[in-house]
């Protein structure tokens, strides 16, 4: 079972706020979204995918204690390279498909 962040008693996972302390365990109320927080002094976006790439428009960036959204970079690289996983296309892969498409429609109106 999860424990409260700030007092450290065990939580039920769905709950909003610790009845201990009331200290909110879910974003915006709502039990379904997760809320992120970081333990200690270091900040989230330090290993946080969309801080790594340079997607994020958090106004907290690059100093979030807690977020809505945070993706650990870790759990990112291992999903990517699961077994059986898809890789992402290159943009080198589209335009060759692209070329080999418009190549094909090109032959075949000249067939005609």
């Amino acid at each position: 079972m999860p424990q409260c962040f700030r007092c450290g008693r065990t939580v039920n996972a769905t709950d909003v706020k610790c009845k201990t302390c009331g200290a909110e365990l879910k974003a915006f109320g709502h039990p379904g979204i997760e809320l992120h927080r970081a333990t200690g002094e270091v900040a989230l976006c330090v290993t946080c995918t969309y801080h790594v790439d340079d997607s994020c428009n958090y106004d907290k960036r690059p100093h979030a204690q807690d977020c809505t959204l945070y993706q650990d970079v870790k759990h990112q690289i291992a999903e990517i390279h699961r077994p059986g996983a898809r890789q992402p296309r290159s943009s080198n892969q589209l335009v060759i498909t692209v070329a080999v498409v418009l190549g094909l429609l090109l032959l075949a109106s000249m067939m005609r």
